[in-house]
């Protein structure tokens, strides 16, 4: 992984994505994607706030708990995108 995704946890929880029963996975990448693009799309456009997403989604998706995924997906994007934008 890249990036120390798997070290550091801090405030993981309070991002907006919620891990909900059912909730289909992609739905939920989505809306991270729309979350962090009114954050971060004014300053960095949409197709980059996508990119970011994704590629932190990619470092994640083989975690045997997928449950939290899209939230810690949420957070490591959104630091990355902090600290670049």
């Amino acid at each position: 992984m890249r990036r120390g995704l798997g070290t550091d946890l801090g405030d993981w929880a309070g991002g907006r994505v919620k891990a909900i029963a059912g909730r289909d996975i992609d739905q939920q990448i989505e809306d991270v994607v729309k979350n962090l693009t009114r954050e971060f799309g004014p300053r960095v456009g949409e197709d980059r706030v996508r990119d970011e997403v994704m590629t932190t989604y990619r470092d994640l998706s083989h975690a045997k708990i997928q449950t939290f995924v899209p939230l810690l997906t949420q957070r490591y994007a959104r630091d990355h995108l902090r600290r670049t934008a």
